[in-house]
């Protein structure tokens, strides 16, 4: 049987949006961690009303790593629980069906035996 004791790589999940955040920006064709704090900044500027938004930009545009980091911080919030449900939906539907699946084979065995 599975227990969430046994499924402790999906805690992990929760951590990926901040790593890959973090990752620093290099002037090559991998310049994964800066196109990923400029999208996240582009999707928060989207709920921010125009004054607050215009704010955000140049605090964002003007500002280093450090400052592109704290900006970004709402989403990553907000993608961590997004990410942290789905480990605990998919993590709940695999213990169910793996238990559910365990059980019959050892009643089944029980029922043989008798």
């Amino acid at each position: 049987m599975i227990t969430w004791w046994r499924m402790w790589p999906i805690y992990f999940i929760g951590l990926f949006p901040w790593v890959v955040a973090l990752l620093p920006t290099i002037p090559t064709k991998l310049a994964i961690g800066g196109l990923y704090r400029q999208f996240l900044a582009n999707q928060f500027l989207a709920l921010l009303p125009e004054a607050k938004a215009f704010t955000y930009k140049q605090f964002f545009v003007n500002g280093d790593f450090l400052d592109e980091f704290i900006a970004v911080i709402p989403m990553l919030l907000v993608l961590t629980v997004a990410a942290v449900w789905m480990a605990y939906v998919l993590g709940s539907i695999l213990i169910t069906v793996n238990n559910a699946v365990v059980k019959k084979t050892q009643k089944s065995i029980i029922e043989a035996h008798k």
